[in-house]
């Protein structure tokens, strides 16, 4: 769920190319692409076998509420993956309502124990926090950091309300932790989240950095949201870092249980800033995502060695959650090519819009195919029996995309989400 943060975060609601597509693409029109996927097409319309999977693997998926979809298509798969990942367009109304209603999802039915919405980590601690108390003042803080303009608060109020209403009717075993992987974009905000988690404690001498942080706070002086080198939040947070790693005894000591979360929070300042300083300021540059990326990779595999074995659910800007290289290694994609029991073990889904350029393909393909009318709608596209593991990515897309010729559409997203109709937040 994305939040934004006064002025400087709201160039990251601006979907560039990167992050809007599955893929970098150009603006010539391939022939042999547009063949090929006819060919495709025209195949497909003979055999009745692969049009009966596609319409006994998809469901509408009604947004007018938060109640979680039945799926049962998509059952039998779930048991085959560890991590469920939703790939949004950022600023669509009907973003929420699908999160949570996934949320709720794959929680029920694959034994959701981590969600990992696309969140800082001070954000994640936080919400934790809301859904065990259920203090609304904790949301009112979140939404400080917001843009209100572009993201009406009052549609993410209504959404976490139901989200802990359905943490709350949950089993205690069978309730999840939220966790957030990003890095802090908005620099007072995390600054009050570490200094909330030392509420009540008396900071020793030996730790005069934590209490330089209290003060500076308090005398209201981490206010600037500033990301450049001149604001005083980031060479404190550079020294803060410094000072964990060599006193890490003396900081476990004092934080407790808190530890691993306040340091994550240090570490994702510095790269924060980092990520605005070596791309100039330009979210849109290259660099910017590199860095960001980075960090969030690093994040998880933290994460992921540290919490008890569970399965992982959240919604991310598309590009983040493709299971194959793009521009660079992204998050999903460092997921599931790892050494690890999470290798081949990350189901990606892709949210589809009406007019999507680069994806008008597979647009097409599902609304010849849907059964509903309905404005929202699920299809599975994995499994050994899928017709769709035939498409190559080059020919999924409408336009020639920079991916390899023989990598097959299934290799990036394998459920999508077609879309007909929807509103962008207002800007």
């Amino acid at each position: 769920m994305k939040r934004k943060y006064m002025a400087l975060a709201m160039a990251l609601m601006i979907t560039t190319q990167l992050l809007s597509g599955c893929a970098s693409v150009n603006n010539v029109k391939s022939k042999e692409n547009i063949n090929n996927f006819d060919s495709f097409m025209d195949n497909l319309s003979k055999d009745k076998a692969s049009q009966n999977f596609i319409k006994s693997n998809q469901e509408p998926i009604y947004t007018n509420n938060f109640d979680a979809p039945k799926l049962e298509f998509l059952n039998k798969y779930l048991d085959n993956y560890e991590v469920f990942l939703t790939g949004e367009e950022h600023g669509y109304t009907v973003d929420m309502p699908l999160e949570v209603k996934f949320l709720k999802y794959f929680v029920q039915n694959a034994g959701i124990k981590y969600f990992i919405p696309e969140i800082t980590h001070s954000e994640g601690w936080m919400y934790n926090k809301y859904l065990a108390t259920g203090d609304d003042s904790l949301l009112r803080q979140l939404a400080g950091g917001w843009n209100n303009n572009s993201l009406k608060y009052t549609k993410y109020d209504a959404a976490w309300k139901e989200i802990r209403n359905f943490y709350l009717s949950l089993d205690k075993d069978k309730r999840f932790k939220v966790i957030g992987l990003d890095v802090e974009i908005a620099p007072p905000p995390a600054v009050k989240c570490m200094n909330i988690m030392m509420t009540d404690k008396s900071i020793p001498a030996t730790l005069p950095l934590l209490k330089e942080l209290r003060e500076n706070i308090n005398n209201n002086k981490f206010n600037s949201f500033d990301t450049n080198k001149d604001n005083p939040i980031y060479q404190f947070s550079i020294e803060l870092k410094t000072d964990m790693e060599k006193n890490e005894k003396n900081y476990r000591r004092f934080l407790g249980e808190d530890f691993s979360d306040f340091k994550m929070i240090c570490d994702g300042l510095v790269v924060g800033f980092n990520a605005f300083i070596e791309s100039g300021q330009n979210t849109k540059d290259i660099k910017f995502y590199e860095v960001r990326e980075k960090q969030i990779i690093k994040n998880f595999m933290y994460i992921n060695s540290i919490v008890p074995k569970g399965k992982y659910y959240g919604q991310w800007g598309s590009a983040h959650v493709c299971t194959n290289k793009l521009i660079f290694d992204n998050f999903a994609t460092a997921i599931n090519n790892s050494n690890t029991y999470l290798k081949n073990k990350v189901y990606p889904i892709k949210y589809v819009f009406k007019g999507d350029t680069y994806l008008s393909n597979m647009y097409f393909l599902m609304d010849k195919y849907s059964q509903s009318k309905e404005p929202v709608v699920f299809f599975n596209f994995s499994g050994n029996d899928s017709p769709i593991n035939k498409l190559t990515a080059k020919n999924a897309l409408e336009q020639s995309a920079k991916v390899p010729d023989k990598m097959k559409i299934c290799d990036y997203y394998k459920g999508w989400v077609m879309i007909k109709d929807t509103n962008i937040i207002g800007n």
